[in-house]
C-alpha cells in the first residue's frame, strides 16, 4: 500500500471519538511504550543547540497528531510546535477527514512553507526518503540515522549532512 495512504488510515482510525479521549490514550501509549528512552541522542542534541540559539523548533511528522504531540512534550515542545497528520475536529469529536496538505513527502515541505511565511528554514532533520522535500528547504539539511531509502537518494541533495549511525 502507498505509505502516505497508510499514514492517513492510521490517523483516521480514531474518527468519531472525542478528541480528549484520543489525546489521553495517545499520552498513555507514549508513556507505556517508553518513547522517552528511544529518543535519538543526535536529535536531542540538534534540538538543544537550536533552543540555545533561540531558533524556533517545529516537529513535522506523518504520524497522527495526538501521538506526535504526546511525544513532542517529552522534548519540551508544545502542541503549537507540532505539524502532524490531523483529523478535522468538530465539537470535540474527531471527524473522518484530514487537514490538507497532509505532512508526508511534498506535504511536509508545503506545511513548513506555510508555517514559515517567507522566513528561512535554517535546519531540517529527517531519516527517510519522504523527508527529502522538507530537507531540501533548509540551509542545513540533516539526515539523522538515515534509512536505506534516504541514503539511496542522498546524492540528489549535495548539502545533506549525516548525523549518527546509518540504518
Amino acid at each position: 500500500y502507498p505509505e502516505d495512504r497508510v499514514c492517513a488510515v492510521i490517523a483516521l482510525a480514531v474518527a468519531g471519538r472525542p478528541s480528549s479521549d484520543v489525546t489521553r490514550v495517545a499520552a498513555d501509549v507514549v508513556r507505556a511504550k517508553g518513547v522517552a528512552g528511544r529518543l535519538h541522542d543526535e536529535t536531542v542534541g540538534v534540538l538543544e543547540a537550536a533552543r540555545a540559539s533561540g531558533v524556533e523548533v517545529v516537529l513535522v511528522s506523518a504520524s497522527p497528531r495526538p501521538v506526535v504531540v504526546a511525544a513532542a512534550e517529552l522534548l519540551g515542545l508544545g502542541e503549537a510546535d507540532v505539524i502532524a497528520v490531523t483529523c478535522v475536529e468538530e465539537r470535540g469529536v474527531l471527524g473522518g477527514s484530514l487537514l490538507e496538505p497532509m505532512p508526508y513527502g511534498e506535504g511536509k515541505a508545503a506545511c513548513l512553507r506555510s508555517r514559515l511565511a517567507g522566513r528561512p528554514l535554517l535546519v531540517s532533520c529527517g531519516d527517510n526518503a519522504f523527508d527529502m522535500a522538507m530537507l531540501a528547504l533548509a540551509e542545513l539539511p540533516l539526515a539523522i540515522r538515515p534509512k536505506d531509502r534516504l541514503r539511496a537518494i542522498a546524492h540528489e541533495l549535495p548539502a545533506l549532512a549525516v548525523l549518527g549511525r546509518v540504518g
